[in-house]
Protein backbone atom coordinates (compact mmCIF):
# COMPACT_ATOMS: atom_id res chain seq x y z
CA UNK A 1 0.00 0.00 0.00
CA UNK A 2 1.18 3.35 -1.20
CA UNK A 3 0.06 6.68 0.12
CA UNK A 4 0.84 10.02 1.04
CA UNK A 5 -0.23 12.45 3.84
CA UNK A 6 0.28 15.76 3.82
CA UNK A 7 -1.02 17.06 7.18
CA UNK A 8 -1.34 15.65 10.28
CA UNK A 9 -4.96 13.70 10.16
CA UNK A 10 -7.96 13.87 12.33
CA UNK A 11 -10.51 11.32 12.84
CA UNK A 12 -12.80 13.32 9.92
CA UNK A 13 -10.03 12.94 7.76
CA UNK A 14 -9.81 10.33 4.38
CA UNK A 15 -6.49 8.56 3.60
CA UNK A 16 -5.97 8.75 0.02
CA UNK A 17 -4.32 5.80 -1.28
CA UNK A 18 -2.36 5.64 -4.45
CA UNK A 19 -2.64 1.42 -4.76
CA UNK A 20 -4.17 -1.08 -2.38
CA UNK A 21 -3.04 -4.18 -2.80
CA UNK A 22 -4.61 -7.69 -1.53
CA UNK A 23 -2.84 -11.33 -0.87
CA UNK A 24 -4.14 -12.17 -4.06
CA UNK A 25 -2.34 -9.67 -6.30
CA UNK A 26 1.24 -10.80 -7.99
CA UNK A 27 4.49 -9.16 -7.54
CA UNK A 28 4.20 -8.14 -11.49
CA UNK A 29 0.81 -6.43 -10.28
CA UNK A 30 2.47 -4.26 -7.54
CA UNK A 31 5.69 -3.10 -9.53
CA UNK A 32 3.26 -2.50 -12.68
CA UNK A 33 0.97 -0.10 -10.73
CA UNK A 34 3.44 1.53 -7.79
CA UNK A 35 7.37 1.05 -9.37
CA UNK A 36 7.01 0.63 -13.49
CA UNK A 37 6.33 4.40 -14.38
CA UNK A 38 9.08 5.90 -12.09
CA UNK A 39 11.46 3.41 -13.20
CA UNK A 40 11.42 4.61 -17.06
CA UNK A 41 11.66 8.07 -15.29
CA UNK A 42 14.80 7.58 -13.69
CA UNK A 43 15.91 6.54 -16.93
CA UNK A 44 14.73 9.23 -18.00
CA UNK A 45 17.12 11.46 -15.47
CA UNK A 46 14.76 11.95 -12.97
CA UNK A 47 15.17 10.81 -9.22
CA UNK A 48 13.14 8.07 -7.63
CA UNK A 49 12.99 6.01 -4.80
CA UNK A 50 10.92 2.71 -3.77
CA UNK A 51 10.80 1.94 -0.75
CA UNK A 52 9.02 -1.21 0.94
CA UNK A 53 7.69 -0.24 4.45
CA UNK A 54 5.89 -2.41 7.06
CA UNK A 55 6.23 -4.95 10.32
CA UNK A 56 8.22 -7.91 10.74
CA UNK A 57 6.52 -10.57 8.49
CA UNK A 58 4.04 -8.69 6.00
CA UNK A 59 6.14 -9.42 3.06
CA UNK A 60 8.06 -6.72 2.21
CA UNK A 61 11.21 -8.72 1.08
CA UNK A 62 8.84 -10.97 -0.86
CA UNK A 63 7.55 -7.91 -2.98
CA UNK A 64 10.86 -6.35 -3.25
CA UNK A 65 12.78 -9.88 -4.18
CA UNK A 66 10.22 -12.48 -5.46
CA UNK A 67 10.87 -16.17 -6.27
CA UNK A 68 12.35 -17.35 -9.36
CA UNK A 69 8.25 -18.22 -10.59
CA UNK A 70 7.30 -14.41 -9.35
CA UNK A 71 9.82 -12.01 -9.42
CA UNK A 72 10.08 -9.13 -7.23
CA UNK A 73 10.06 -5.40 -7.71
CA UNK A 74 13.75 -5.47 -7.68
CA UNK A 75 14.42 -8.17 -10.45
CA UNK A 76 11.76 -6.78 -12.72
CA UNK A 77 13.31 -2.90 -12.29
CA UNK A 78 16.21 -4.30 -13.54
CA UNK A 79 14.53 -6.23 -16.65
CA UNK A 80 12.82 -2.52 -17.41
CA UNK A 81 16.10 -0.83 -16.93
CA UNK A 82 18.09 -2.90 -19.27
CA UNK A 83 15.28 -3.08 -21.90
CA UNK A 84 15.78 0.96 -22.31
CA UNK A 85 18.88 0.65 -22.38
CA UNK A 86 18.64 -1.33 -25.40
CA UNK A 87 16.05 0.82 -26.58
CA UNK A 88 18.09 3.70 -26.30
CA UNK A 89 21.48 2.63 -27.99
CA UNK A 90 22.82 6.14 -29.08
CA UNK A 91 22.89 7.34 -25.26
CA UNK A 92 25.84 6.52 -23.03
CA UNK A 93 24.63 5.06 -19.26
CA UNK A 94 26.40 4.83 -16.37
CA UNK A 95 24.75 2.37 -13.57
CA UNK A 96 25.82 2.32 -10.50
CA UNK A 97 23.97 0.37 -7.53
CA UNK A 98 23.70 0.51 -3.52
CA UNK A 99 21.81 -1.55 -1.55
CA UNK A 100 20.81 -0.06 1.85
CA UNK A 101 18.42 -1.06 4.19
CA UNK A 102 16.29 0.57 7.42
CA UNK A 103 16.02 -1.39 10.53
CA UNK A 104 15.56 0.10 13.88
CA UNK A 105 15.58 3.56 12.56
CA UNK A 106 19.02 3.33 11.51
CA UNK A 107 20.33 3.34 8.00
CA UNK A 108 22.81 -0.04 7.12
CA UNK A 109 24.51 -0.29 3.71
CA UNK A 110 24.44 -3.95 2.47
CA UNK A 111 27.23 -3.34 0.38
CA UNK A 112 29.70 -2.69 2.87
CA UNK A 113 31.98 -5.61 4.58
CA UNK A 114 31.32 -4.94 7.52
CA UNK A 115 27.94 -5.75 7.33
CA UNK A 116 27.67 -9.85 6.87
CA UNK A 117 24.13 -11.21 7.89
CA UNK A 118 22.28 -9.24 10.43
CA UNK A 119 22.51 -5.21 9.89
CA UNK A 120 25.46 -3.76 12.38
CA UNK A 121 26.89 -7.25 13.07
CA UNK A 122 30.16 -6.91 10.93
CA UNK A 123 33.27 -6.82 13.18
CA UNK A 124 34.36 -3.36 11.94
CA UNK A 125 31.65 -0.76 13.01
CA UNK A 126 30.04 0.85 9.92
CA UNK A 127 30.14 4.93 9.92
CA UNK A 128 26.94 5.78 10.50
CA UNK A 129 24.47 6.83 7.34
CA UNK A 130 22.80 9.78 6.97
CA UNK A 131 20.19 10.90 4.33
CA UNK A 132 21.68 14.59 2.94
CA UNK A 133 20.25 16.70 0.00
CA UNK A 134 21.73 19.16 -2.40
CA UNK A 135 20.96 20.90 -5.61
CA UNK A 136 22.39 18.46 -8.06
CA UNK A 137 21.43 14.81 -6.45
CA UNK A 138 18.61 15.36 -4.76
CA UNK A 139 18.36 13.42 -1.41
CA UNK A 140 20.68 10.68 -0.97
CA UNK A 141 22.15 8.75 1.76
CA UNK A 142 26.03 9.46 2.77
CA UNK A 143 28.26 7.36 3.24
CA UNK A 144 27.03 4.62 0.98
CA UNK A 145 28.92 2.31 -1.00
CA UNK A 146 28.44 2.01 -4.73
CA UNK A 147 29.45 -0.23 -7.49
CA UNK A 148 29.25 -0.05 -11.18
CA UNK A 149 27.40 -2.49 -13.66
CA UNK A 150 27.14 -3.08 -16.54
CA UNK A 151 24.56 -6.14 -17.12
CA UNK A 152 21.24 -7.99 -15.22
CA UNK A 153 23.29 -10.38 -13.92
CA UNK A 154 26.57 -8.51 -12.52
CA UNK A 155 23.65 -6.24 -10.83
CA UNK A 156 21.22 -8.87 -9.47
CA UNK A 157 24.83 -10.41 -8.07
CA UNK A 158 25.45 -7.16 -6.29
CA UNK A 159 22.25 -7.10 -4.93
CA UNK A 160 22.53 -11.05 -3.73
CA UNK A 161 26.08 -10.34 -1.83
CA UNK A 162 24.11 -7.31 0.15
CA UNK A 163 21.26 -10.03 0.97
CA UNK A 164 24.40 -12.56 2.19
Amino acid sequence: MVWHAAKQRTSTDLTTLDNVFTTYDSNAKVYDSAAKRLVRRVMEGYHGTVFAYGMTGTGKTFSMQGTATSPGVIPLAITDIFSFIRENPRREFLLRVSYLEIYNEKIHDLLAQSTPGTPGSGAVQQEEIKLREDSKRGVYAAPLKEEIVQSPTQLLRVIARGDG
